[in-house]
């Protein structure tokens, strides 16, 4: 069952990033979302890579890692509903410098940069 622009909206105003925005325009904006749910361990945004998404953590935990100049991994921080990672990327076109990967069960939003 999809879900409707209005809940998105609802939804997408309790995220740090989004929660200035007026909810008309949220729910204007909802419509360019992807929902996605994320399978266990999924890496959703990879480090070096360049991905121009912005995603917003709607249920579930994140944990983003960074691999170091030693080729270890460091755990960075947990992101859980209402946070956002990504945005970087998306507003520079850079390439991301960390992981995202799902820890416990995640439901995702993306919004991506326009061709």
């Amino acid at each position: 069952m999809p879900i409707l622009p209005a809940e998105l909206a609802a939804l997408l105003s309790v995220s740090t990033v989004l929660e200035s925005i007026e909810r008309q325009v949220l729910e204007v904006l909802a419509e360019d979302f992807e929902i996605r749910v994320v399978a266990s361990r999924e890496v959703l945004i990879r480090q070096g890579s360049r991905d121009e998404s912005l995603y917003l953590v709607l249920s579930g935990e994140f944990s983003v890692t960074a691999t170091g100049r030693a080729g270890s991994e460091q755990h960075l921080t947990s992101l859980g509903p209402g946070r956002s990672f990504g945005g970087w990327s998306l507003l520079t076109g850079t390439t991301a410098s960390a992981e995202a990967v799902r820890c416990t069960g995640c439901v995702s939003v993306s919004l991506a940069r326009c061709a």
